[in-house]
């Protein structure tokens, strides 16, 4: 349990040093489905829309400007991790970047549930009870844009996500997302992962073949 939560302070905000093993698993699972749309889905849908629209619009290289357009999103996401933060001494620079962050995101953190939801069916979780908590419990979250894909694998695994959470300085009572019973637990991040890692083929598969149409047709 120590070690799992030296593991998990790696990748979350939140202070872990108390977790038991419920909240180290649920804090796992909600850092792997909301990473699913700034850390896959929003530079797919970046690169695509900007080396389509460069295309369309005579670019002699769409395809590097795809590039700039990923690195343009991940250079805002960057900046969101590091100063994005409600505090003073950020403000200047974190909430420029916050901002452009939620509109960045905004786009595929709502076609994110349409993925999701593919990506449920070909790993086996229930897509529709994904969908249908989404829709009731997106909006929930403090984040415009983090609740879509918490608020579908909270669904689809059928657990609750969100609760009292614990950061250095405060605590945060975040609103639960889901309305499960099931504990989480250890299986519950495999099963996370695997819904995000097809969902993530899917993702792929789906923009690869809106280019090659683009560049057929065209």
């Amino acid at each position: 349990l120590t070690q799992a939560r030296t593991e998990l302070q790696k990748i979350v905000g939140r202070d872990t040093s108390n977790l038991n093993s419920e909240g180290v698993a649920r804090g796992a699972v909600e850092s792997v489905a909301e990473n699913f749309v700034d850390g896959v889905l929003s530079p797919i849908f970046w690169y695509s829309l900007i080396a389509v629209f460069s295309h369309l619009f005579g670019c002699p290289a769409p395809a590097a400007a795809g590039v700039v357009g990923m690195f343009a999103f991940k250079t805002i996401s960057t900046l969101d991790s590091m100063v994005g933060y409600r505090r003073q001494h950020y403000l200047l620079f974190g909430r420029p970047a916050a901002r452009l962050d939620d509109w960045a995101n905004f786009l595929p953190a709502r076609l994110s549930l349409i993925i999701l939801s593919i990506g449920a069916v070909l790993s086996g979780e229930k897509a529709w009870a994904g969908w249908k908590t989404s829709r009731r419990d997106r909006l929930k979250h403090p984040s415009p844009n983090a609740g879509h894909s918490e608020s579908f694998v909270a669904g689809a695994l059928g657990i609750r996500l969100g609760g009292p959470t614990v950061y250095q300085e405060e605590t945060v009572e975040k609103p639960w997302l889901g309305d499960g019973d099931e504990e989480v637990g250890p299986q519950h991040i495999r099963r996370c992962c695997r819904l995000i890692f097809r969902s993530s083929w899917v993702a792929l598969f789906l923009f690869s073949a809106s280019l090659l149409s683009t560049s057929f047709f065209s």
